[in-house]
């Protein structure tokens, strides 16, 4: 197939041996397309600026961007404005747009997380014909991180210094999300300089980063619906927020998990904690409700006992079951899983809803302590993953339901009994798939972009993570179909754990992944 575009590097390419001289860059004027064999000089080039491309993902690490802290909330800002004078030059135009929300502890203390929209101009010199009839690739990403610690036990004395270590880039972020969004800045930054301004880019560019994915994303529906605009011009939408089964095989994702999730308050008839010794037996202790309650929601298998809550779950069918059995995958926590079929593992992990216990408060906390108390109040937090067809709303009705019933009949005939708050701390999120990815023109793409750069077929994965942004751009963009998950890291790099990485091999061949991505979708507008 034919598109206009690439020609500029195959009129000078022939001089490159590899030679950083850009001094007749950007005089042709007549771009058309590029032949396979000129992607390796552009890859060539990647790998001429590696150290350049690492130090640039130091830069991005140093910002301490963590969104559930509000001490870092001018860090937020900075992230963003630090990337805008990388998109700057690279001819992008972009604001920052801040959402109307409010710390609702201190209603003077207004939060802010803030959304970086930025577009890029198009090539000049392109026929006017032909630019009309660009498409529009959207790149979304996140660069807050969440909170990291030496104390909690990384090995390096400061999470955001990033280490360049036996052939890792380790610190807070490499991985999720900062490593993907620098890979991007780096592949557009190889395509600006080694094509020019005349022949860059080869289709429609935006660019949506926010500042509070780590926190459930608050204010992106906001923004959505304000910068409508922004997004009604959109084909493709690609995010890189997630991770590849083994560290040799790459995939292709074209499903999430939805979430929902929770906070479960019980506060015994007493106003504080009381000496077992001299008030247990006839005390109703909420930590003994709180762990009957959490305990009566699953069974030993992880199998949720909440009535009616598989009614609306999709059947895995047998086709799907089958492909199972064809994907890479390494077990990145040995010894963890209690099944050991891969295709239950999966499906596990993919496509049957799970509860979580996240934590309980109010209970001994400090390593070693010995408290022989009953405490007054205890508060719990819990989630549920979900998987389509699962409503949000209606979960979240089933729980308290089956809740409300449980702690009744733990209070039924007690004259001075623990009193029960349920809440839902956000409002919940779809699970996101898509239904026929082999056929569509993103996932096309992105396969022979895989072929191209690692010589493999790529497994076609779902993921049992929760991302709020690909559900809602799905929602707001004209194709909702056209959206992929193009991951460059593996789930043994410790996303939201101590130690986090990423190998700096990942995140070469990521931004040869990204750059082929762009050729290869530039393919599919003509």
């Amino acid at each position: 197939m034919i598109t206009v575009f690439w020609t500029c590097l195959l009129l000078y390419s022939n001089t490159l041996s590899y030679s950083h001289d850009s001094t007749n860059k950007g005089n042709v004027k007549n771009c058309k397309y590029l032949e396979e064999t000129h992607l390796e000089t552009l890859f060539k080039a990647i790998d001429y600026r590696k150290d350049v491309f690492v130090e640039r993902l130091a830069h991005a690490v140093a910002i301490p961007s963590v969104s559930s802290q509000s001490e870092h909330q001018e860090d937020l800002v900075n992230m963003l404005k630090w990337t805008g004078d990388i998109l700057n030059n690279l001819g992008f135009f972009w604001q920052i747009k801040s959402p109307t929300l409010s710390n609702k502890s201190n209603s003077s203390t207004s939060l802010k997380y803030p959304f970086l929209l930025g577009h890029l101009a198009k090539a000049q010199n392109i026929n006017k014909q032909v630019l009309n009839k660009s498409k529009t690739l959207l790149i979304y990403a996140h660069v807050d991180v969440v909170a990291a610690k030496q104390s909690e036990g990384w090995e390096q004395s400061d999470p955001f210094v990033m280490e360049r270590k036996n052939g890792f880039l380790k610190g807070r972020g490499t991985t999720d999300d900062k490593g993907p969004v620098v890979a991007w800045l780096n592949a557009l930054s190889v395509l600006k300089e080694e094509l020019g301004n005349d022949c860059f880019p080869p289709l429609n560019i935006k660019i949506f980063l926010e500042t509070g994915e780590e926190i459930g994303s608050p204010g992106l529906r906001e923004i959505l619906s304000n910068e409508a605009t922004f997004f009604n011009d959109i084909d493709y939408l690609v995010v890189t927020d997630n991770y590849c089964l083994t560290n040799y095989k790459p995939c292709l994702t074209y499903g999430l998990r939805g979430m929902v999730y929770f906070s479960l308050e019980i506060n015994g008839p007493f106003k504080q904690d009381l000496h077992s010794g001299v008030h247990g037996g006839p005390i109703d202790e909420p930590l003994r409700e709180s762990v009957y309650l959490l305990a009566s929601m699953v069974d030993k298998d992880g199998k949720i006992l909440i009535p009616e809550i598989y009614d609306d779950v999709l059947p895995l069918e047998e086709p799907e079951n089958a492909s199972y059995s064809s994907i890479q995958f390494n077990d990145e926590t040995p010894g963890a899983y209690f099944v050991a079929s891969k295709n239950e593992v999966l499906a596990k992990k993919w496509r049957w809803p799970s509860l979580s216990v996240h934590g309980i408060e109010g209970s001994i906390s400090q390593k070693g302590d010995v408290k022989s108390v009953i405490p007054h109040r205890i508060l719990s937090k819990f989630s549920i993953r979900l998987v389509p067809d699962q409503d949000p709303e209606r979960v979240k009705e089933l729980v308290r339901s089956y809740l409300e019933e449980l702690h009744a009949d733990w209070t039924l005939g007690k004259e001075n009994a623990n009193t029960m708050t349920l809440k839902s701390l956000h409002e919940g999120v779809l699970a996101w798939y898509n239904p026929n990815p082999q056929n569509n023109p993103v996932f096309i793409a992105a396969e022979k972009a895989v072929k191209r750069v690692y010589g493999l077929e790529p497994d076609y994965t779902r993921e049992g993570g929760t991302i709020p942004a690909v559900v809602y751009l799905s929602q707001a963009i004209p194709s909702p179909t056209n959206v992929i998950l193009l991951p460059i890291g593996t789930t043994d790099d410790g996303a939201h754990s101590q130690n986090e990485k990423l190998s700096e091999q990942h995140f070469m061949n990521g931004t040869k992944l990204m750059l082929a991505y762009i050729y290869e979708l530039s393919l599919t507008q003509y």
